[in-house]
């Protein structure tokens, strides 16, 4: 984000570039929003170049003009389909200079003519991928946020840091590096956010160590002296808590956003000897959620967890947090809600917790996994990784809070599993099982083979309706069974099937209405049961710089009536697929550039036309778009005649459903 005057502007990645009135920062007000034009367009940084706004978006850099109220796309370059991110920018006079990540051999910086969009050199960078750049206070130089390795090498998880000299922008010249120590497997140092102060730069290292650290048991914000342009020199590491990743200063305090301990607050009036003034929490990654009632409980991973009112469903309040130990990854109320049974990767894996005090009751102190949790009666479900790619399926009675014990252990595989009325659903490479789990048995009732070609990924269950998401080699299916009981015999019956375009999704639940999948690339995507090609759509927050399922998805269930979904970096949301309001939303077709705009017939089985009219000779660039923001068709037009024009449009290869079509006019 970025401040100007009194306005906040928010780069919010595929949410795009809003703009905020915050003359009253209690009560900041929306003036503007730019979304992007399809889920392939991000917004990462923003700089400002008179009254517009460059954009680093991932695979260009978008520009958009400034208004009052409102923001007007007028260009955009260095538009490219390789691999990297455009994620970091800065102007300077009329100096643009942007950084390009995770590309390769694309990797490095770019300067270009802030006026004309010329290009005028790039530097490359092979070591890491580079995060952002800061303009020095003159424009002789230029500081590079380097990034990490770690992305491309886990073996060596430096930082690095540098500075060129630009006084010729055309040749680009090193003059100052430092590589950021880290520590293999644990502590990924990387170069990523800094400010300058009258050539004084405060470098967030996300998990930066002093170069004679053996063991991270602290981090640190690098302090770079770049007022001699021709003797950079680190001058101090300022303490940062743990990984870290943004720094803002304001008189002699600097605030560091410091993962798990929220904002860092240290006093730097001497330099040399920084004070640490404490933490003020503000969340943490969102790891699992639990619904019960009219309360919501989420397990905030360094956070520990919260507790909230969701009687009114739109406006969730905190009425409660608990910071108890570290690193809790799963949560479920008791069956009664007067219980919260937390999960943790450190010591003590299961704790309980009453839900009126969050007062810790008891605890196990056996690390039991951080696997998908589930809950039935009195027994707690959870997968377990073990070494060597091994996964254990662990049950843990609960039928005294006080007393907590594992009550079994059985070795397994397990991709995925769902509970309904007393049965447990499981699957993993080979096959589909079901457990009758009701009075406390644990009991195989039914196993489904599947062919060596085939892997069932995920399972939902609703009532008598079982979802199953299926490889088999490239291909991923959504599979439909039912369940049929015969005496008491159960078995699994095929029962329609449909192929997934996006491939396995992170997570699957199923409600009355259908199934939904949810994507950390694509969105929430929501099925009927019918598997007709009806389908809803959420743009959750996607893709961060395509590590997919990396930082994405957490969980999914049905409860209650709604949706609940968690996502590492943006939290749970509550969605609702009824008449009361729905969060599950079709995505708006994009404004239409021709005149008199004619599309029929519509709907339509086989072709339709398109109708409309040209003030001058355009070329005309068409994509068809489904439901979900795919691109499935595009086509380029040229019109060398103003006035009234027909465009045939082939629709017979498209399965039914509900298509939105985008255009771009060019005048030629």
């Amino acid at each position: 984000f970025q401040i100007r005057d009194h306005f906040l502007y928010v780069a919010a990645n595929h949410d795009g570039v809003s703009k905020w009135d915050i003359s009253q920062p209690e009560n900041p007000v929306l003036l503007a929003e730019y979304i992007p034009d399809n889920t392939e367009e991000v917004a990462y940084d923003i700089s400002f170049f008179g009254d517009s706004l460059f954009i680093a978006a991932g695979k260009k850099v978008v520009i958009l003009n400034d208004s009052e109220n409102q923001f007007l796309k007028i260009g955009e370059f260095h538009e490219f389909t390789g691999n990297g991110i455009i994620c970091g920018g800065a102007v300077k006079d009329d100096l643009y200079a942007f950084v390009l990540g995770l590309g390769w051999r694309n990797d490095g910086v770019y300067l270009y003519d802030a006026r004309t969009l010329n290009q005028i050199s790039s530097f490359p960078q092979t070591f890491a991928d580079p995060e952002d750049v800061i303009f020095g206070k003159s424009t002789q130089l230029l500081h590079v946020l380097g990034g990490t390795q770690s992305t491309t090498n886990p073996f060596s998880p430096s930082g690095y840091f540098y500075s060129l000299d630009i006084s010729d922008p055309s040749s680009p010249q090193i003059v100052f590096a430092d590589t950021i120590k880290g520590i293999t497997g644990l502590a990924i140092a990387s170069a990523m956010n800094g400010i300058n102060e009258n050539d004084t730069l405060y470098v967030a290292t996300q998990a930066g160590l002093k170069s004679g650290d053996v063991f991270p048991n602290q981090t640190y914000v690098h302090l770079y002296d770049a007022t001699d342009a021709e003797n950079i020199r680190l001058l101090n590491y300022l303490p940062a808590g743990l990984w870290h990743f943004d720094v803002a200063k304001s008189g002699n305090r600097l605030f560091i956003a410091s993962e798990w301990y929220g904002i860092k607050t240290l006093d730097i009036s001497d330099l040399a000897n920084p004070i640490d003034l404490g933490n003020t929490l503000t969340g943490g990654w969102n790891t699992d959620a639990d619904a019960f009632g009219d309360l919501l409980i989420t397990a905030n991973e360094g956070n520990g967890f919260k507790l909230w009112d969701i009687s009114d469903i739109k406006n969730p309040t905190l009425a409660a947090e608990n910071h108890n130990g570290t690193f809790c990854h799963r949560i479920k109320f008791s069956a009664d809600g007067n219980y919260i049974f937390a999960v943790y990767s450190t010591g003590k894996g299961l704790r309980v917790f009453e839900t009126a005090t969050l007062a810790q009751i008891d605890s196990l102190d056996e690390l039991i996994g951080t696997g998908k949790m589930l809950l039935w009666e009195d027994r707690i479900f959870i997968k377990q990784k073990l070494l060597f790619g091994k996964e254990q399926l662990n049950i843990i009675n609960v039928a005294d809070p006080f007393s907590v014990e594992i009550e079994r252990s059985e070795k397994m595989g397990i991709n995925d599993m769902a509970i309904e009325n007393g049965k447990l659903f499981l699957v993993n490479d080979d096959e589909i099982l079901i457990y009758d789990i009701s009075d406390n048995r644990f009991e195989q009732i039914s196993a489904q083979n599947l062919p060596s070609s085939e892997k069932a990924k995920l399972v939902a269950v609703n009532r008598d309706t079982i979802f199953v998401c299926r490889e088999n080699g490239s291909i991923t299916e959504l599979v439909r069974f039912l369940l049929q009981q015969s005496g008491v015999t159960f078995s699994l019956i095929e029962d329609g099937a449909v192929e997934l375009g996006n491939g396995t999704p992170q997570a699957l639940a199923a409600d009355e209405f259908g199934c939904y999948l949810a994507y950390t690339k694509y969105g929430l995507i929501a099925m009927d049961k019918s598997f007709n090609g009806d389908f809803g759509y959420y743009q959750t927050g996607l893709d961060f710089k395509n590590f997919e399922d990396k930082f994405g998805v957490t969980s999914l269930f049905c409860k209650n009536g709604y949706i609940f979904l968690c996502e590492y970096f943006a939290q749970t949301s509550i969605l609702a697929n009824h008449d009361i309001f729905t969060d599950i939303s079709e995505p708006q077709p994009i404004a239409l550039v021709p005149q008199n705009f004619k599309l029929h017939p519509n709907p339509a089985s086989e072709n339709s036309v398109i109708e409309f009219s040209l003030s001058a000779a355009t070329r005309l660039s068409i994509k068809i778009y489904n439901i979900r923001g795919q691109e499935i068709a595009t086509l380029t037009e040229k019109f060398f005649s103003r006035g009234n024009h027909i465009l045939p449009l082939k629709i017979h290869n498209l399965a039914n459903g509900v298509y939105f079509i985008w255009f771009k006019s060019e005048k030629i």
